[in-house]
């Protein structure tokens, strides 16, 4: 049984020469299992989500230290997510949620077909239920189910539904200034109604990218 997006807590604890972070996760209070339809059986997707931003207070700049996190105990290197571009025309009711880095998360479907993956940086781009989530990868970008093709900015781009998502998110996918891009649209709450972009809207908003 899928228990839906967790609430998610975040701690630092910091020294002269290290950041070292913790995300907690836990099942939302008063959540409610969803009840299949009669005769019908409910199970677990086993799909993952795109990187969620959050944010963390500091009591120093970063400076020189470095970021480690809590649960592996690994260092990273420190990634300017204010580099990321901005899409300078989103969709109508999209807001910008803003931009992080995000330290070597991964979902379950990428684990187990590309190894540990590390995201450089992520930004969020949110309307009600609605996510719209640009993710610049500095390795190899999770396949996808290629529905059409196009541009962005220039690059040969793809349009498809990320792999082992169903047809839960749609991707637009290029490659440029090093990095993999990916521009997708997916729902905020898992099983809750949302609309997604289309093929056609997700490349008019990549090529907005500045």
């Amino acid at each position: 049984m899928d228990a839906g997006l967790p609430e998610l807590q975040v701690s630092a604890v910091e020294t002269s020469s290290r950041i070292t972070i913790e995300v907690r996760a836990s099942q939302p209070a008063g959540y409610e299992p969803p009840t299949p339809a009669p005769g019908n059986e409910m199970g677990c997707s086993l799909v993952g989500h795109l990187p969620v931003p959050v944010l963390v207070q500091l009591h120093a700049l970063i400076g020189r230290r470095s970021l480690v996190d809590a649960a592996t105990g690994q260092s990273h290197a420190l990634q300017q997510a204010a580099a990321l571009p901005l899409i300078s025309t989103p969709p109508n009711g999209y807001l910008d949620e803003g931009s992080t880095p995000v330290l070597g998360q991964t979902k379950f479907q990428e684990i187990r077909q590309y190894g540990d993956l590390r995201f450089a940086a992520a930004r969020s781009y949110r309307n009600g239920n609605n996510l719209l989530t640009l993710v610049r990868y500095q390795q190899a970008a999770p396949a996808l189910q290629v529905q059409t093709t196009g541009t962005v900015l220039g690059h040969p781009a793809q349009v498809g539904y990320l792999s082992g998502s169903g047809t839960a998110t749609l991707c637009a996918g290029w490659s440029g200034a090093g990095y993999d891009w990916r521009l997708c649209s997916e729902a905020y709450q898992q099983f809750q109604p949302h609309t997604s972009l289309t093929a056609a809207g997700l490349l008019d908003a990549a090529n907005s990218l500045r």
